[in-house]
């Protein structure tokens, strides 16, 4: 079996050279998992969910499996049929306790993980630069070759280990952009490089142990005595227009909002449906050592 599950899956970002990773149908294709008990016994229990659905379609009562989209968990699946015959099917789960521990069971897996991780599609020696991005600025780093390769092991060591439980309940501090020349004895012709980038959770202790020792400090959420001030807008999704503008200078609003903050890169797990997109955040730093950005996150309610 094969399975592509929404809102997990398209937390990834590709590098070019991975094959056809993008997509439902292209990722089912293109992965294989023979450990698949978890996968089974989540897409059976979408089968029961469907047929009760079928018996009270047509009925007064509502079905007990009715769902909303934030409390639903969306998956395709792939069965390789003995026979070679493929079957491909989409379901619909409630995201509840006991079908994210299968979620958990299914991500945990290394079958599973060493198909679906980016870095495992990246080759070593291809690496040219980096930019490293977190709640301050975006930037190109000056770091060597070497640092960026040891940069890079570290990263995919800790992306390797991590759990679904552990990533989770973390969150994403920014991004290594990882640039890589392109191949051309295999068939790569273009010019200019290639990029995957790579988020940094807050666990990632050693990631970020070796981004400080080599003057890139990630800020984090906690961070919030650096802050000189932060502006908050809200959008109409209707006209377009910014709306009303707030200003906060009082560290202990500043210290709440940043808590509550979440970089929307679809990097969350499952967090995506909680994100309020009409809600934009500026965050005005006392150091001038990079240049202000704009930081589009949104204020949700916390874990």
């Amino acid at each position: 079996m094969s399975i592509y599950i929404n809102g997990l899956n398209s937390c990834y970002d590709y590098p070019e050279g991975a094959g056809e990773m993008y997509g439902t149908t292209s990722f089912l294709q293109n992965t294989r998992i023979e450990e698949f008990d978890a996968i089974y016994q989540l897409a059976k229990k979408a089968v029961a969910i469907q047929k009760e659905d079928k018996r009270t379609a047509d009925s007064e009562i509502t079905a007990a499996s009715e769902i909303t989209d934030s409390e639903a968990l969306y998956f395709s699946v792939r069965y390789e049929m003995k026979n070679g015959k493929e079957v491909y099917r989409g379901y619909c789960i409630p995201k509840d306790e006991e079908n994210l521990k299968l979620i958990a069971d299914i991500y945990d897996n290394w079958e599973f993980k060493r198909q679906v991780l980016p870095v495992e599609y990246v080759k070593e020696e291809k690496l040219s630069s980096l930019d490293i991005a977190d709640l301050q600025s975006s930037h190109t780093s000056e770091l060597s070759k070497e640092t960026i390769k040891s940069l890079f092991k570290t990263c995919k060591n800790e992306w390797e280990a991590a759990t679904y439980e552990q990533l989770s309940n973390d969150k994403v501090l920014g991004f290594l952009r990882f640039y890589l020349d392109y191949d051309r004895e295999n068939g790569d012709y273009d010019t200019g490089s290639r990029c995957v980038s790579v988020p940094v959770y807050s666990s990632f202790q050693q990631t970020r142990k070796l981004l400080e020792q080599n003057g890139c400090k990630m800020m984090t959420f906690e961070d919030y005595d650096k802050v000189r001030g932060i502006e908050i807008s809200q959008y109409d999704d209707k006209t377009g227009d910014r709306g009303a503008i707030l200003n906060v200078t009082d560290e202990n609003q500043i210290r709440e909002i940043l808590e509550a903050l979440y970089i929307t890169d679809n990097s969350e797990i499952f967090d995506i449906s909680t994100i309020n997109y009409q809600i934009e955040v500026k965050i005005d730093w006392k150091s001038e050592v990079f240049n202000i950005r704009m930081v589009f996150a949104a204020v949700i309610p916390h874990r």
